[in-house]
């Protein structure tokens, strides 16, 4: 009767905790959603399995994470996640300009500091970077003593929303005097930002969207909302069409640009990924239009994230998240009361699930695709030697085709011959 009498109390305790999971106002506000987005049942045709992308080059390592990587006047440049932005040539780099908004005592204050993601060029030597909290930020290479301004700021209202998190960007470079550049911005989030992404994809949010920002007019719009997490986006060689990569449904879609009207439609290009797809970047094949998207947990039906696992389960993952959020935010808490560096790191590395994230066994994906969505070929690492990449970028060295492989996780830079 004892041994009974325990295991219903038991029993009642772990009812009103998971109730109290569930219900209690004053945890995470996050509300699953269920879905049902098939994996590939296997690793056929151009996705069939091998391990070129294993044979990449970890350089710097330890010394940089470096989320995009662009090339100009034969150099490469990067923006760290300190902010930091380098130069690399010769197999060295050197800190170039530094975007940074403030001074940090560590990745916990990334919200103040801000957080480089997404890096693209146009012809004049200018840099623009996206800054995850801040805004799009631009750096002019040419000059010896490199400042950065915010020539849009993530405290901008358009369609009455402030940017939560934005995360890549492409230019519409206008060439003529008279006119200047167009950028194309995804926001990944209205809700999350980026420190809490995992949350985002666990309740497979849909509040991101992309702004369109003219800088002839200084004004932004919106010009495509309700989207899962867009990422990734690349603008096409004819410049009508927008490709974006929506992370949540590991999908590409295609958004057919109207210049002059805000009304935008767009249609599927590529679903049911193996993998969330992150940055599209265009290859350096000049006969045919091509370009690599990176995905970030590299997948079949064999090997599904715990998040598949619970996808028709909306409560149960709304229990989980929340729980993990209240340990974070108590260590947070006990933190900032004790002063103690190793505790607020422990809260962030909670908080982002990086403290999780790296020994998860999955393996590093990216593929080339052409204009129309159709897979050309894929390079996997199911070793894990690559994994959590978040771009792949083809250059030519010396006549031969090399792509840098960036991440948001990874504390280095890869460097694979293809």
């Amino acid at each position: 009767m004892f041994f009974v009498t325990k295991l219903l109390e038991l029993g009642f305790g772990i009812a009103f905790l998971f109730l109290l999971l569930l219900y209690a106002p004053f945890l995470l506000d996050i509300n699953p959603k269920s879905y049902d987005i098939q994996l590939p049942k296997s690793f056929s045709g151009p996705l069939r399995e091998n391990d070129l992308l294993s044979k990449t080059e970890h350089m710097f390592k330890g010394e940089i994470k470096a989320a995009s990587i662009v090339k100009w006047n034969g150099d490469l440049y990067s923006a760290l996640d300190d902010g930091r932005i380098v130069r690399i040539m010769n197999n060295r780099f050197t800190v170039f300009a530094n975007l940074s908004e403030g001074i940090c005592e560590g990745a916990w204050d990334e919200d103040k500091c801000g957080h480089p993601l997404g890096i693209r060029i146009d012809s004049k030597g200018n840099l623009y970077i996206v800054d995850a909290y801040f805004g799009l930020k631009k750096v002019e290479l040419k000059k010896d003593n490199a400042t950065f301004k915010t020539i849009f700021g993530s405290n901008t209202q358009v369609n009455g929303r402030l940017s939560k998190f934005l995360f890549d960007v492409d230019i519409d470079e206008r060439v003529d005097s008279e006119r200047k550049n167009v950028y194309y911005i995804s926001d990944a989030s209205s809700k999350w930002n980026f420190r809490h992404a995992i949350y985002s994809m666990a309740e497979h949010d849909r509040t991101g969207r992309i702004l369109r920002f003219d800088e002839s007019t200084n004004k932004t719009e919106e010009i495509a909302s309700n989207l899962a997490f867009p990422t990734g986006v690349q603008l096409t060689d004819s410049k009508d069409s927008l490709i974006v990569s929506l992370f949540n449904e590991r999908r590409l879609i295609k958004l057919n640009l109207n210049p002059g009207s805000s009304e935008v439609i767009f249609h599927s290009l590529l679903e049911n990924l193996p993998g969330e797809p992150m940055n599209i970047r265009r290859s350096s094949n000049k006969e045919k239009e091509t370009y690599w998207v990176m995905l970030m947990f590299g997948r079949n039906a064999s090997n599904p994230t715990v998040v598949d696992k619970l996808s028709d389960k909306p409560m149960l993952r709304k229990a989980v998240f929340r729980a993990v959020h209240a340990f974070a935010s108590i260590l947070k808490y006990l933190g900032k009361l004790l002063n103690f560096t190793i505790i607020k790191r422990l809260s962030h590395n909670v908080h982002s699930f990086e403290i999780v994230i790296p020994h998860l066994k999955y393996r590093g994906l990216a593929i080339e695709i052409d204009v129309e969505g159709k897979i050309l070929r894929s390079l996997h690492s199911p070793d894990g030697h690559v994994v959590y990449a978040s771009e792949a970028r083809e250059v030519n060295e010396n006549g031969k085709k090399v792509l840098y492989v960036g991440s948001i996780y990874n504390d280095y830079l890869g460097k694979l011959n293809l």
